[in-house]
């Protein structure tokens, strides 16, 4: 199990998929022996809600979740087309 002390420099947030630099940005989980790393509270917070959600098998990233909201927001459907 890697403790939130041996932290990599270059981590991957599992919530928003962005690249965080444990030097600048030291908000860090251990959970279900993992270190997690995150750019802000929010993400943080939004991990502790559900952390099931964002291990490592489960963990999307940015273009799956866009697909996902666009899915959402149109209903399924595609697009109509602008000609």
């Amino acid at each position: 199990m890697q403790s939130v002390n041996q932290r990599a420099l270059n981590a991957v947030d599992p919530v928003c998929g962005k690249e965080v630099d444990n030097t600048t940005s030291p908000i860090a989980i251990d959970s279900h022996g993992h270190c997690y790393f995150f750019c802000g509270k929010e993400c943080r917070e939004t991990f502790e809600k559900n952390p099931e959600a964002y291990s490592a098998g489960k963990r999307k990233n940015w273009l799956t979740r866009y697909l996902e909201r666009v899915k959402k927001v149109t209903g399924g459907k595609p697009p109509s087309c602008c000609h």
